[in-house]
């Protein structure tokens, strides 16, 4: 890979990296002082994450065009911000009916009832040609970009910050290893058909960047003494942890390549320089933070 092309990864990574700290630093600092119920429940994130699902959702509708679909966009991009946010809001303003029940079944009321509107929209088009096609791309995107954010919420509003964080600094610490172990050291592919850039040693990379973060991190936090729901994990649990972190990770970064090669596009988009769009910088946090969720929920 060219020098310019490091060079650049390197400023914008940095500049992002800066960015989302100081976000991250905002959030801690209203968990911590617990002034308004909706910062410290995490407003911050939730903006993100709205953000995060409005331009994920142009992004998707846009591929699937690419495709010959046709999603319904109306239903499809403020569902997504609506499924994204609901974590947080949906407790704040309904606790006294929506706290009782488990955020899997709220989530899929939602996303059940925004299913159910896209057959509508589908009416209103009054034409059966690639109906399902049309559905299927709505429904998958509501999923993907709405559901799937929404859950990382949830981490952040039942967790804590700091198992937030440490989720992102995971998944995107694997995606920093893959990058330069599989640039350096990469020889075998690891699905030629799909992903040719991607190898074996790559992923062994992702695995051991993903280990050493989790366990660092959480040895971190026990010595400025921060209580999280990992307190009494073993580092053994830790490692596998992080290796879980890697492959969902990975298995996120496929499922986008897939969408892209069906797409016949190398990036969702060009909002970044050597980044691409909304879609690329958020491809493997989306499963990790449904896997997250539910080891943090088992775990306490």
């Amino acid at each position: 890979m060219a020098k310019k092309s490091v060079k650049s990864r390197l400023i914008f990574g940095s500049l992002m990296i800066l960015i989302l700290g100081g976000l991250m630093w905002a959030d801690i600092h209203f968990y911590n002082t617990q002034n308004s119920e909706l910062l410290a429940n995490g407003l911050i994130v939730a903006i993100l994450a709205a953000l995060m699902a409005l331009g994920g959702s142009y992004e998707m509708i846009c591929l699937a065009k690419n495709t010959g679909a046709k999603p319904h966009t109306w239903v499809v991009m403020p569902g997504c911000v609506l499924l994204a946010i609901a974590p947080i809001f949906s407790v704040h303003f309904f606790a006294s009916n929506l706290n009782h029940l488990p955020l899997i079944l709220d989530s899929g009321i939602g996303l059940g009832i925004l299913a159910m509107l896209t057959v509508i929209a589908q009416f209103t088009r009054k034409s059966t040609e690639q109906a399902g096609t049309h559905v299927a791309w709505s429904v998958f995107t509501l999923f993907y970009m709405g559901l799937l954010i929404g859950f990382a919420l949830a981490v952040r509003r039942d967790f804590g910050p700091w198992m937030f964080i440490l989720m992102v600094a995971a998944v995107k610490g694997s995606d920093i290893g893959a990058y330069f172990t599989g640039m350096n050291f990469g020889k075998h592919k690891l699905i030629p058909w799909l992903s040719p850039g991607k190898t074996i040693e790559g992923l062994i990379g992702a695995i051991i960047f993903s280990a050493i973060i989790t366990i660092i991190f959480h040895y971190l936090l026990r010595i400025i003494d921060v209580n999280t729901v990992l307190a009494g994990v073993n580092p053994g649990a830790l490692i596998l942890m992080g290796v879980g972190f890697a492959v969902i990770g990975h298995l996120g970064d496929l499922t986008e390549s897939l969408l892209k090669r069906d797409a016949n596009v190398k990036d969702s988009a060009h909002l970044l320089p050597e980044f691409g769009g909304v879609l690329d910088l958020v491809d493997s946090i989306l499963p990790a933070g449904l896997m997250w969720f539910i080891i943090l929920t088992i775990i306490k």
